[in-house]
């Protein structure tokens, strides 16, 4: 990919009939490289943990999608690029110098996208990975425990399990709509998830609306606007009277 950067790497006499300054080709040239390179290392990381995990199955398409998005940029710059470095009149009857001035920043736009969701699904796939670690290490330190029991331990565990189901049953009689599967722990748990984004979402709108808490009114200008109310209202009234009138 470097390589053919390199090789259709217009002339100076190019750049100048384009009114391109070697300093934007270069920069554009670097970026090129830079993000080729960045979504290679990513895709293979990326890929290679999701395999692993086997989360985020939608997240893979997403990649792949990203990846295909990221060769049609590359192919379509390319093309522009060589295009660049044909005759000048074949080039000029192609494209003008501000759609090509368009057509690079929507491929740059675009590729601050992609690693703009590259660094999004970074970030999402390491609280994943922590929190996947976590219960990981909670699970080894239970199992740890179950194994080092002694049968007198296992008997008691099996004894205040058998109380605790006693004690549930007895609940349940005296409770009957707790058998009621809206209550059961899945949908319990989308409730409480619904009830956590509309906390988020009152926190925010309190953040947004505090620069206004301060404010004070202006007496004067209230009055003033009560007072153009109430002559519009009265020039309003008047009009209909005249209106029935005839």
């Amino acid at each position: 990919m470097d390589n053919l950067i390199d090789l259709v790497k217009p002339t100076t006499d190019d750049l100048v009939k384009h009114n391109i300054s070697s300093e934007q080709w270069q920069e554009f040239s670097t970026l090129l490289k830079q993000r080729t390179h960045v979504y290679r290392e990513e895709n293979a990381r990326l890929e290679t943990v999701l395999t692993k995990l086997k989360i985020l199955n939608n997240e893979i398409k997403l990649l792949a999608d990203i990846s295909n998005d990221v060769s049609k940029l590359i192919r379509h710059s390319l093309t522009d690029i060589i295009d660049m470095k044909r005759p000048s009149t074949h080039y000029s009857t192609t494209l003008t110098q501000p759609e090509r001035l368009r057509k690079h920043n929507n491929y740059v736009s675009k590729l601050k996208i992609c690693i703009k969701m590259y660094v999004n699904l970074n970030e999402r796939l390491s609280k994943e990975i922590k929190f996947i670690k976590w219960e990981s290490d909670q699970s080894r330190v239970k199992l740890s425990g179950i194994l080092n029991l002694s049968s007198q331990e296992v008997q008691q565990l099996e004894e205040k399990a058998k109380k605790y189901e006693n004690e549930l049953l007895k609940f349940e009689k005296k409770y009957p709509w707790l058998k009621d599967p809206q209550f059961n722990l899945p949908n319990i748990s989308k409730e409480i998830e619904m009830l956590r984004n509309l906390k988020e979402t009152k926190e925010k709108l309190a953040r947004d609306l505090s620069i206004y808490q301060e404010l004070k009114p202006d007496i004067k200008e209230a009055a003033q606007q009560l007072a153009d109310l109430k002559e519009e209202h009265k020039h309003f009234t008047t009009k209909i009277q005249d209106t029935n009138k005839c």
